[in-house]
């Protein structure tokens, strides 16, 4: 079980993409869970073990986001075993991200990224 908690950020700033101004965060809780904020859909926070792959317990998250439309949303997270897991979740203008949709959007899920000096 995880003692601390992290937030992350990034924000969509090419005012040619139709994400323009979009915020993902994420953060984790006192339990090891990761969770997901699109800000399009205020105060909906996804739980990231809604997709493929994700650590049991996270100890840290970074996200970060390309600007097309659709965009391609990188989440990783550092999970509580040292190892370092990495989804690639494509982005629309039409729907923000949702724990509907956060599955297919992230599919095939995470990965784990070999080699991870933890």
């Amino acid at each position: 079980m995880s003692r601390e908690r992290d937030v992350s950020s990034a924000v969509v700033d090419y005012s040619g993409s139709g994400l323009f101004e979009t915020v993902f965060r994420s953060t984790t809780d006192r339990w090891g869970h990761a969770f997901l904020n699109d800000s399009r859909g205020p105060g909906v926070w996804i739980n990231l073990d809604l997709v493929t792959g994700a650590p049991t317990c996270t100890e840290d998250t970074a996200v970060s986001v390309t600007e097309e439309d659709p965009g391609t949303l990188f989440i990783t997270l550092l999970g509580g075993d040292g190892v370092m897991y990495e989804a690639q979740c494509e982005t629309s203008s039409t729907a923000p991200l949702t724990p509907a949709n956060i599955a297919t959007a992230c599919a095939p899920g995470f990965t784990a990224i070999p080699g991870t000096p933890v």
